[in-house]
């Protein structure tokens, strides 16, 4: 069976995939921060989730403080990794994005999770020098074969629709995958 929320053997390899957006480690796709963190993912995290992070400290206590809420609440970790996939752009190039997100499905596939990335690509409607332009649409879903409807899991009412979570129904895991997260599990 899948795993619906973040098992202990997943979140080691999350939060190092998260940590380049946790960090902020660029202020755009072409400028990144010189070894410094940027406040700017903990305080969107802030805004958009509706929590409290202990700034008392400095940047890297606070990016700690919220670390350690995710750890804690696995609704929590599962909000803020939505949020990251939509602003993947804070911790990697436009170049890297693409291979990011997929090394993120993969992480989330070996360790047998029941969570996947989509990314759909959509018009906008606005066109540049004649044409069409488009832009990514990127969520985190929630696949389990059991499931029989469709639901959306939003950390806040209020939320804008890019960062709520889709549930929806899915083939059941390949035996490869199962295969692999059992090995994975049993090394960690």
């Amino acid at each position: 069976m899948p795993a619906e929320g973040v098992p202990p053997w997943l979140r080691a390899s999350l939060l190092r995939w998260l940590q380049p957006i946790l960090h902020a480690v660029q202020d755009s796709q072409y400028h990144r921060y010189s070894g410094t963190s940027s406040p700017a993912f903990v305080e969107q995290a802030e805004r958009r989730l509706h929590i409290t992070v202990d700034w008392s400290r400095d940047e890297r206590g606070a990016i700690h403080d919220l670390t350690e809420q995710m750890i804690a609440n696995d609704d929590l970790f599962l909000d803020v990794l939505g949020l990251t996939i939509e602003e993947v752009g804070l911790g990697y190039t436009f170049q890297e994005e693409s291979n990011a997100l997929n090394e993120l499905d993969r992480i989330l596939t070996e360790a047998g999770s029941a969570w996947r990335i989509d990314v759909q690509t959509v018009e906008t409607g606005d066109e540049y020098c004649g044409h069409k332009s488009y832009r990514d649409i990127r969520t985190l879903h929630l696949s389990l074969p059991t499931a029989s409807t469709t639901m959306r899991r939003s950390p806040t009412t209020t939320a804008p629709p890019s960062t709520r979570m889709k549930r929806r129904t899915a083939a059941p895991g390949s035996a490869a995958s199962s295969a692999a997260a059992s090995r994975l599990s049993s090394k960690l």
